[in-house]
């Protein structure tokens, strides 16, 4: 009579399906999940990437640039404009 390590190691069916696939499939589990965390990965940094280029993280708007955006938009008078300007100068 087989004991149950003899029966997984020789496939005759008696033992549960997922004890004949045991070695390649937790190699595939493995690998599955570093793939995923990786593409996490890739995924941040080119997010993180773009915004810095976009300007919409690192706050590369200026002062000067967002006077300059309202008084072309026409929240604000030229000398209101001007006034300001001259204080963040």
């Amino acid at each position: 009579m087989l004991d149950r390590a003899e029966l997984v190691l020789a496939g005759t069916g008696n033992a549960p399906w997922y004890w004949d696939h045991a070695g390649w499939t937790m190699g595939l589990h493995g690998f599955f999940w570093l793939l995923l965390l990786g593409l996490i990965a890739v995924v941040v940094v080119i997010a993180t990437r773009s915004g810095l280029r976009s300007g919409s993280f690192s706050g590369t708007d200026s002062a000067l640039a967002i006077l300059g955006a309202r008084y072309a938009r026409g929240e604000i008078d030229r000398g209101e404009y001007l006034e300001r300007k001259k204080d963040l100068s």
